[in-house]
């Protein structure tokens, strides 16, 4: 079964922003009615006012303080 994006749940959503022009998105997603996981990603950025997407790849220590903070204080609600 292939992949449908209209199944998408998205249960929350943050970003981070990680310099002037861009920012690391985390959400929270349920695919068909299934548990909720992490997504981590991608960033966006814009450049010459055309909006880009990529991998989250490695994050920073700020980043990463972040998301923890995130996952600590939404834990319970969605994966408790």
């Amino acid at each position: 079964m292939a992949y449908d994006d209209s199944k998408d749940n998205v249960l929350d959503a943050e970003s981070f922003p990680y310099s002037d022009t861009g920012q690391l998105n985390v959400s929270v997603i349920s695919y068909a009615g299934g548990p909720p996981k992490l997504q981590i990603g991608p960033r966006t950025y814009y450049k010459d006012d055309e909006l880009f997407h990529r991998k989250a790849g490695r994050l920073s220590r700020d980043e990463l303080q972040w998301i923890l903070g995130l996952v600590q204080g939404k834990w319970d609600n969605y994966f408790g």
